[in-house]
């Protein structure tokens, strides 16, 4: 999926695990390359201003740009940092009730 979204959007991590550990599973995987930034947890700021500041320095447009997400509270973060969300579940995030909080998509 990585290989067909390459030059077609600017793609970026914004996650509270590590950012070093993010780039390392990343760079094992030869996968580091396709994101032009990543912010981990040791970030101090919340991750709506993290949002904010990652759209700005990619030159993004706020309402072209979705944020993948796999909490209730990331879900809600997009919609606060004004840009889109699509919610995923994974085998560890278990959503309560049907579907997450209003997602784009």
């Amino acid at each position: 999926m990585l290989n067909a979204l390459e030059g077609k959007c600017d793609m970026a991590i914004i996650s509270t695990n590590s950012g070093q550990a993010i780039k390392g599973i990343l760079a094992k995987h030869g996968a580091l390359s396709f994101f032009r930034s990543i912010s981990g947890g040791e970030d101090a700021t919340g991750k709506v201003d993290r949002l904010r500041r990652c759209v700005s320095s990619l030159g993004a447009l706020p309402q072209r740009t979705i944020y993948v997400c796999d909490t209730a509270g990331d879900v809600r973060e997009a919609r606060e940092a004004g840009v889109g969300a699509v919610a995923v579940s994974w085998a560890c995030t278990r959503w309560r009730g049907s579907r997450p909080p209003s997602p784009t998509a």
